[in-house]
């Protein structure tokens, strides 16, 4: 009879120790999962800015394009307009030198 006692203490005692070890699991995997979505959380808002970072850096890169390519653009433009304008300058220079020559000759 002691021995059938003893026997069920023992039991008892390892269920509940049993009991008290899955739910000391039961918190550790809770507590592990939680740990892991704040690390997931952090990285994606370290991610997060990283990209919003090189959004910015790359829409200034490409503001900075657009205003050379305009810019390109422009100086062929300007360009393409002042070239007929140097060409009756130098004309006229020349022209004006020759009459200056041939007057100044006829002068002495």
């Amino acid at each position: 009879m002691c021995l059938q006692l003893f026997i069920k203490r023992v039991m008892l005692a390892s269920m509940n120790e049993v009991t008290k070890n899955l739910k000391d699991a039961a918190y550790v995997l809770i507590g592990l999962g939680v740990i892991g979505y704040q690390r997931a959380q952090a990285q994606s808002d370290e991610l997060r800015g990283q990209l919003d970072k090189q959004v910015v850096e790359t829409r200034a890169q490409l503001t900075k394009l657009a205003k050379d390519a305009q810019l390109s653009k422009l100086a062929k433009n300007i360009e393409s307009r002042i070239e007929p304008v140097v060409t009756q300058a130098r004309e006229a220079a020349v022209q004006a030198q020759t009459t200056l020559r041939t007057r100044l000759n006829r002068a002495a």
